[in-house]
């Protein structure tokens, strides 16, 4: 599967595709089903608390940067001049929290799938900057390669560290939900995208 996709998205650039269209993850996919995080109990690995912290340091970059924590380098190094005035831009204007969860999830990173842990962004603001927070999904995951997915948690800013989690088993009920919730971001989207 990796080689064709490989091979599929080189013939595609040689016939001067857009790398936009080059590079989209294929159709069909897994399907809405990917997007249900599964999990029978915590899953926390000797990473889980390094990682939450560079997450926490990616969100609240521009205090960061004025205190030098020491995992700071590893945010600096993994991004470029340009992303980290953006996240310093971000993390000044509104408070924004990153959740590591205690749990792994299927993505794809590059051409292969993996087993990682997913992040939960949130803040008190609504609606959020969903700019700010596609950008933040995007980057998150190329500094942490053991992240592989961003989520945004309706609810408000998540305080505390997450260390339980409700056993979640794809069903015919779970995958019903994930339908009509799909459905219904179908409809809001195309509303948005409608009224630009």
């Amino acid at each position: 599967m990796v080689m064709v996709m490989r091979q599929v998205r080189a013939l595609g650039a040689e016939l001067g595709l857009p790398a936009a269209l080059v590079e989209r993850q294929p159709f069909p996919g897994p399907g809405l089903a990917v997007r249900v995080l599964c999990q029978e109990e915590p899953y926390a690995d000797r990473d889980f608390a390094e990682t939450q912290v560079i997450v926490k340091i990616m969100v609240k970059y521009a205090s960061m940067c004025v205190k030098s924590h020491a995992l700071l380098g590893r945010v600096v190094n993994a991004s470029t001049p340009q992303e980290q005035s953006e996240l310093r831009r971000i993390s000044s204007k509104s408070q924004v929290a990153a959740t590591l969860l205690p749990l792994r999830t299927v993505g794809v990173q590059g051409d292969g799938r993996t087993y990682s842990y997913a992040v939960a962004l949130s803040t008190d603001r609504y609606p959020p900057d969903w700019e700010d927070m596609q950008y933040l999904a995007k980057i998150i995951p190329r500094v942490c390669h053991n992240v592989n997915r961003v989520c945004y948690a309706f609810g408000g800013l998540i305080k505390e560290q997450v260390t339980e989690i409700t056993p979640t088993f794809l069903s015919q009920h779970v995958i019903s939900t994930i339908r009509e919730a799909d459905d219904v971001a179908t409809q809001v989207s195309f509303i948005y995208h409608t009224s630009l």
